[in-house]
């Protein structure tokens, strides 16, 4: 049936007596569910649902609605008696007229300032404008993008921001009574980190970074490839960025600890007029050039698993494995992530197994020692794997 005097509201099912829609009041709409009483049975009951908003509205008027339900088995009539009521509660067109002016305000105020920061630094918008992602260029004309949250009432309520920059922003910067003060806010923080900008990007452009895998502006750490399964941890401090940094080596014990020697050896040479790349180069007797793709491309043997061939693997609901249990013996000098060493192991018919404790050799160069007659075994007896790590005693 359709009722033309409200040609929002549809039936939702074939007994013609339940609707759901909208009823349009002073220019408002609001959503409705009206259920009509089954008048051949006496003990059947309308009902009526709406939005919070308007059930508080209604309150006052509840048990003459109630009777008009329960009365009417015509959904037009129901609903221009509804419709009447609310037309003429002066509480209700107050509401009305104040929700229409907040609204309004609302939007008017968010379009100007959106055009005083510039509309071509807007990124992407949600449809009621809630959400905003605005771009912002710093001095080396880096992009920068700048999150904000608009609340329905703004600017009663101020709007929030946030960005991928170093450490927690000041929650004076990232929120405001103006978009613009915010804007300039965070620029004034982008601006301060320039320095350290610089030196993860010189990072990022001259080695060759294992992790994280698409590293943000908030990200000061990386893992860096050193060649022969050996990586370097390394954490920037973001107030000092130049500064030593914190390291740790990641690799074959003999190497790692010839790595140690020469970061302890020669770490007074680091100079803090440098950027950390110089100095890592200077220190562990890096080659000063960028890694080219062929470059990459060739070392990825280097740095990935060599039972499944990639350098991270997802095990269940735990943080990502990489390659860090390396093999003892330095001609092969292989690594494997834990998970995979450990299901190589458990069903290879030469492992064997104290309680929790998995004894075999290398998965890689176990053939090479049987040839050789063990000379060069990387694994034996005395290897063992527990819960996937191999332990040399």
């Amino acid at each position: 049936m359709h009722h033309a005097a409200f040609p929002l509201m549809i039936p939702v099912d074939d007994s013609g007596l339940a609707f759901q829609g909208f009823i349009t009041v002073n220019g408002e709409d609001h959503i409705i569910d009206v259920r009509l009483p089954d008048l051949t049975d006496p003990t059947s009951r309308g009902t009526l649902y709406t939005s919070p908003r308007m059930q508080h509205i209604l309150r006052h008027h509840t048990e003459q609605i109630q009777r008009m339900l329960d009365q009417s088995d015509d959904l037009t009539l129901f609903l221009t008696e509804l419709k009447n009521i609310l037309e003429h509660d002066e509480r209700i067109v107050a509401s009305s007229m104040t929700a229409h002016s907040l609204s309004s305000n609302h939007y008017s105020i968010l379009v100007a300032e959106l055009k005083r920061v510039g509309y071509h630094t807007i990124q992407s918008m949600s449809d009621t404008m809630d959400k905003i992602d605005l771009e912002i260029l710093d001095d080396r004309e880096r992009s920068h993008i700048v999150r904000l949250t608009i609340p329905h009432n703004y600017p009663v309520t101020p709007a929030t921001a946030s960005a991928d920059l170093p450490g927690t922003l000041d929650a004076a910067a990232t929120s405001g009574t103006s978009l613009t003060t915010i804007v300039e806010n965070i620029q004034s923080v982008i601006h301060v980190y320039q320095d350290l900008f610089d030196c993860m990007d010189e990072l990022d452009t001259m080695t060759r970074i294992l992790d994280p895998d698409h590293p943000t502006r908030k990200d000061m750490w990386r893992r860096i490839a050193l060649g022969h399964h050996c990586s370097l941890h390394l954490e920037i401090d973001p107030q000092h960025p130049r500064q030593v940094p914190k390291v740790r080596f990641f690799g074959n014990v003999k190497r790692v600890a010839s790595l140690k020697e020469k970061w302890h050896s020669a770490l007074d040479q680091w100079d803090s007029e440098e950027r950390p790349f110089q100095n890592l180069c200077k220190v562990l007797q890096l080659p000063g050039q960028h890694p080219t793709s062929q470059d990459s491309q060739g070392a990825s043997g280097d740095t990935e698993c060599a039972i499944c061939y990639a350098y991270k693997l997802q095990h269940g609901g735990q943080a990502a494995q990489t390659p860090d249990v390396i093999c003892a013996n330095e001609q092969c000098n292989r690594g494997f992530h834990p998970s995979c060493l450990y299901e190589w192991l458990r069903s290879n018919p030469n492992t064997t197994r104290s309680f929790n404790i998995l004894f075999g050799k290398c998965p890689y160069c176990g053939e090479v020692s049987q040839k050789e007659k063990e000379k060069k075994a990387c694994g034996n007896t005395n290897d063992m794997v527990e819960r996937g790590y191999i332990v040399h005693q």
